[in-house]
């Protein structure tokens, strides 16, 4: 009985440690990364034009961006919202947006939402990578190409070594940046995406308060996960088979991340090579 309850035990944690890897494990990688680029983004757009010029420059998208990508998840979940402001600044505490909402009560009727409350903390990394999707889908020729190229290297990299990881990126950016330049640099066209890009990309990333919102909502997710695979594991079923589902339906998601990644990477690259010119001029 101890043996069969200790391979029982073992196989849950196989399956679900399994699962949290290679579904989400790349997901939350890309997700930190852009929150790390948004930050310095920020600070060398703050040292290049000061805070009024960040917000007007590039709040006026970025910020609706981000808390409509709160609002679509919130309706989706059944989320009740309170108060919407998709842009009104206040210069007190720097607030440019929010979404307020009731938060669900603790019951079995009300999961959804809790878990709601996660996805809704996270939605603008998606929400944000679509919208650049979206307008690279319009503004560039082939970009369906670099999506499922995207979408290749994503699904390798969950299990790749890290040398291949890193040459897969490298040719991943230079097929983005061709992708951009496809009409030349002469063309409004890859100018305006840059520019939406850099609104979009510096107002991408969850706030703290959208973080700690969904504390709850990932730790009841993660509950759920492990309680549907004790579940098929009690009926016989592989869960370690919903890893590899879980790794092909991350790789279109993990795909416009990568491609958000790869322009928030080219805009810092640029937003600092102008502030350090800016700052030899003043000197």
């Amino acid at each position: 009985m101890l043996v069969n309850v200790a391979d029982f035990l073992s196989a849950l944690a196989q399956a679900f440690v399994r699962q949290l890897v290679v579904g989400v494990g790349l997901l939350a990688a890309l997700g930190l990364a852009l929150s790390l680029t948004q930050g310095a983004l920020c600070r060398a757009l703050l040292g290049l034009m000061g805070t009024r010029g960040v917000v007007l420059f590039t709040g006026w998208l970025g910020t609706p961006v981000h808390e409509l990508s709160h609002v679509v998840v919130a309706w989706v979940c059944r989320i009740e919202i309170t108060q919407v402001k998709l842009w009104e600044p206040d210069p007190r505490n720097g607030v440019l947006g929010f979404v307020r909402y009731r938060v669900p009560q603790r019951r079995l009727g009300e999961l959804h939402k809790i878990v709601g409350t996660f996805l809704m903390g996270v939605a603008p990394l998606f929400g944000g990578a679509l919208f650049l999707w979206a307008a690279l889908s319009l503004l560039a020729p082939d970009a369906g190409l670099l999506l499922g190229e995207a979408t290749q290297f994503a699904t390798r990299a969950a299990s790749a070594p890290p040398p291949e990881v890193a040459r897969g990126f490298a040719a991943l950016v230079r097929r983005v940046v061709d992708t951009i330049f496809a009409a030349g640099a002469l063309s409004w066209r890859p100018w305006l995406f840059l520019y939406l890009a850099l609104c979009v990309g510096a107002h991408l990333a969850p706030s703290r308060a959208d973080l700690e919102g969904g504390l709850t909502g990932l730790a009841a997710a993660l509950v759920l996960l492990l309680f549907v695979d004790a579940a098929a594991l009690l009926l016989g079923a592989d869960p370690l088979r919903a890893a590899t589902w879980a790794a092909r339906a991350a790789g279109p998601v993990a795909a416009m991340l990568l491609l958000a990644l790869t322009l928030n990477l080219g805009n810092l690259a640029v937003t600092w090579a102008a502030l350090a010119l800016a700052r030899l001029v003043r000197s």
